[in-house]
């Protein structure tokens, strides 16, 4: 019996533009939850929603500087720079593929307390914030580990509810 070849046309190149999309697609699912967990962390600092916050209030003296000169009186909201350069940002894992990081701009840097920028780096303040300073004048009020925790338990329900989106757009675009 000789071998024939199959009258299917091929299916290589469908097989291929499917998996474009759906890399396409997936990436911009991607995007867009790493842009809600963004929003969510903002919205998370400025309601004060940590522990942290509420267990380590500020000292006396600071509060009071703050309410004295007009700065807001939340934890890590007197100028707004903290939360403000926050950011979105892709990245490329040699391991993983595509991924999308939250923090700090490049190059952000904390402003002092009549609003001029220093030479501090936002994402050392976010560690002194999130673990106290060495020498014990600011204390831990971490707010990263515990909103990324819970972002992290959430995860298996968010993957699969982009898998189901994607299985869906593919249903609906077959012939």
């Amino acid at each position: 019996m000789a071998y024939r070849r199959s009258t299917i046309p091929k299916i290589q190149p469908l097989a291929d533009a499917l998996g474009k999309s759906v890399d396409e697609r997936f990436e911009d699912l991607l995007h867009a939850y790493a842009k809600d967990c963004l929003r969510g962390f903002r919205e998370a600092i400025r309601q004060q929603q940590f522990t942290s916050f509420v267990e380590v209030p500020l000292s006396p003296s600071y509060a009071h500087f703050k309410e004295a000169v007009g700065l807001d009186e939340r934890t890590m909201i007197a100028t707004g720079t903290y939360v403000r350069n926050l950011r979105v940002w892709r990245g490329v894992n040699a391991e993983k593929g595509i991924e999308f990081h939250v923090g700090f701009r490049e190059g952000a840097m904390a402003v002092d307390r009549d609003g001029e920028e220093t030479d501090f780096p936002l994402w050392k303040l976010a560690l002194v914030q999130e673990f106290g300073s060495l020498n014990g004048n600011v204390p831990p009020r971490p707010h990263w580990m515990p909103y990324f925790r819970r972002l992290r338990r959430a995860m298996p329900q968010v993957a699969k509810s982009m898998i189901d989106t994607i299985m869906e757009d593919v249903r609906r675009s077959a012939p």
